[in-house]
C-alpha cells in the first residue's frame, strides 16, 4: 500500500511516530503540493503565513519556559 504522503515522506513519519511514541511533544505539517521548505521562498504565500505561524507558537511555547 502507497503511504498516503507519498514515499519521500516516509521517513519523516516515521521519525515524528517515533517521537511521540518516545513521549516527545512533536508537531508534523504537511502542506500539500509543497516540497521540503518551500514555505521559505515566498513570504507571501498563505503556506508560509501558516507555517510561520505554527513554527512561532511552538518555539512560543517550548522557550518561554
Amino acid at each position: 500500500m502507497d503511504h498516503p504522503l507519498g514515499a519521500g515522506h516516509s521517513n519523516t513519519v516515521r521519525t515524528h511516530r517515533k517521537l511521540r511514541q518516545a513521549g516527545v511533544e512533536a508537531v508534523l505539517q504537511v502542506y500539500e503540493g509543497q516540497s521540503h521548505a518551500q514555505y521559505g521562498r515566498d513570504d507571501t504565500a498563505p503556506e508560509t503565513q501558516e507555517a510561520f505561524g505554527e513554527i512561532a507558537a511552538f518555539f512560543g511555547k517550548h522557550l518561554a519556559r
